[in-house]
């Protein structure tokens, strides 16, 4: 696979993109462009490139094309990192349903047809959670080294992408059942399981929500402090509030906060397991020592019991 060129660095407005960001009057428009243009962009010298060396998830029917490679721009020489490039005709309603209507007003969150889930907007939204979370990069969230136009090939479009620092982990489920996860009693995964939710606590106390928790957004990493979740994935995340409760309704705020919860849920279910009684009293045996052990602390009190409640075996939501 040959060079992506980076053809400009784009300075998106440090705001989440719901101020500005109007639905477009013609559905049937593919990725329809941004009016009047709320971002910068800065050129780039020719020979700015990124240089894949491995695909990390890539093909149709996805939200975002991402590759792990190397850098090479005037301020990112010789970087490994991670470029997340949003290719609108990857997303996966072109692939699941070319033949769609756009007549009705899509809905404004993530689902397929929402017309928030263009490239620019996805871009937009990953590089303001980013921001965000500035406190917080190169800890439980990836270094972000900012927002591109990327050419794949010379006779392709340009399409937006961010980039960040590459996470060399293991996905939670499994680094957890390594540590004893799947046998009852066993309490050694704890600790981890414990720092995934005080990590999505970190999370939404910095003003973000709908995190897109899944195996596929959460790695453990080794340091010599000792294991810890990192996040990335903030393409569909919102503020946690808005200026008014008719905001919070509109963007789905409280659905956003439920699926975190319920993100966290499936993620330790998937170590425990919930097919049986037993596996399911696993997964409570985890939030009983949690609140027991750590029941004083602030993060507990504020948001924690609360979220290890949905651990509970009779909880279906």
């Amino acid at each position: 696979m040959g060079p992506f060129t980076l053809t400009h660095e784009v300075e998106f407005p440090n705001n989440w993109p719901s101020k500005g960001v109007d639905p477009p009057t013609d559905f049937k428009i593919p990725d329809p462009p941004l009016m009047p243009q709320p971002y910068a962009l800065r050129k780039l010298p020719l020979t700015s490139r990124f240089t894949p060396t491995s695909n990390l998830y890539t093909g149709p029917g996805k939200w975002s094309q991402v590759y792990r490679g190397v850098f090479d721009t005037p301020s990112l020489r010789s970087i490994d990192a991670v470029l997340k490039i949003y290719v609108w005709d990857c997303f996966p309603h072109v692939q699941s349903d070319e033949d769609a209507s756009y007549e009705s007003l899509p809905l404004p969150y993530s689902v397929p047809d929402s017309y928030r889930n263009t490239e620019e907007i996805m871009a937009w939204t990953e590089s303001w959670a980013y921001g965000k979370l500035s406190h917080l990069q190169g800890t439980i969230i990836p270094q972000f080294y900012g927002a591109y136009l990327v050419k794949t090939s010379e006779e392709s479009k340009a399409h937006f992408a961010v980039a960040m620092s590459f996470v060399n982990g293991i996905p939670f489920p499994q680094r957890a059942a390594a540590l004893g996860g799947e046998i009852t009693g066993n309490q050694q995964w704890y600790p981890l399981a414990l720092a995934l939710f005080k990590g999505v606590y970190e999370l939404e106390k910095s003003g973000i929500c709908a995190l897109d928790i899944r195996d596929g957004n959460v790695r453990v990493v080794s340091s010599l402090a000792g294991e810890y979740p990192v996040f990335f994935d903030f393409a569909f995340a919102r503020p946690i509030s808005f200026e008014d409760e008719t905001l919070d309704e509109i963007h789905r705020v409280k659905s956003g906060r439920k699926t975190d919860l319920s993100g966290l849920r499936k993620l330790i279910r998937a170590v425990t397991g919930y097919l049986t009684p037993e596996e399911e009293q696993r997964a409570w045996a985890f939030a009983h020592w949690a609140r027991k052990n750590h029941g004083d602390e602030r993060w507990m009190q504020e948001w924690g019991s609360n979220a290890m409640q949905r651990l509970e075996p009779n909880d279906r939501e």
